[in-house]
């Protein structure tokens, strides 16, 4: 009975794409991905959509002969068999000295001047997490490193902290954000350690493995 409730809300649902057909505009899928399946790529141009904002189109469910059909779970299943979406980032707020300073004035002295600040965005090795970290200026690449580490309940060791652009090892814990350049703001990357030589000038390090490869964002 499950199944065949699953067999409806697929039928339903091609029903509803052929007739949004003239307003969607597919992506090209695999071979095995039936032409309905095709993740919606735009509705026009300039306007994008992804699958997730197209799941959120359907219904999540109908009523049909009095039983209650699931939509959107068998659509869901069906792209991701035959075409994988990505995953949603993970966004963790990290807990740092400016973000408590900075929380006691908006609720002190609201209308007291925000100080300078730097907003960091740093993704995890594997992509799956992004760690959000309000830092003062004068704040070190060290204090990132141990503020990440604790969020993370790991040796500080475990990881490097790099840019992509331009292609930028940062191994002197006692280079502040100002000197580094990570001021107003700055999206880094997280990886495993490497015994590669680098170069020390202006506290950092310039990694020639970094600058030919290809880090997705």
């Amino acid at each position: 009975m499950g199944e065949n409730f699953r067999v409806q809300g697929v039928s339903w649902a091609q029903g509803w794409l052929g007739g949004c057909a003239e307003q969607l505009q597919v992506a090209s899928a695999g071979p095995c991905c039936p032409s309905w399946a095709k993740v919606p790529d735009a509705l026009s141009a300039g306007s994008r959509m992804t699958a997730e904002k197209f799941l959120n189109r359907l219904p999540k469910c109908v009523i049909r002969q009095g039983e209650v059909i699931d939509i959107r779970g068998p659509i869901r299943d069906t792209l991701q068999s035959c075409c994988p979406m990505s995953a949603r980032i993970q966004e963790i707020i990290v807990e740092t000295p400016a973000l408590a300073s900075e929380r006691q004035r908006s609720q002190e002295s609201p209308t007291m001047p925000v100080p300078p600040l730097s907003m960091l965005r740093i993704k995890s090795e594997n992509g799956e997490q992004a760690f959000l970290l309000m830092m003062r200026p004068e704040d070190t690449i060290g204090d990132v490193r141990n503020l990440l580490a604790k969020t993370r309940d790991m040796d500080s060791a475990n990881f490097e902290i790099i840019s992509t652009f331009p292609p930028t090892v940062y191994k002197d814990d006692a280079l502040t954000l100002q000197a580094a350049g990570l001021v107003p703001n700055a999206t880094l990357l997280l990886r495993p350690p490497r015994s590669l030589p680098s170069n020390p000038s202006f506290g950092t390090g310039s990694d020639p493995m970094l600058a030919q490869a290809h880090i997705p964002e």
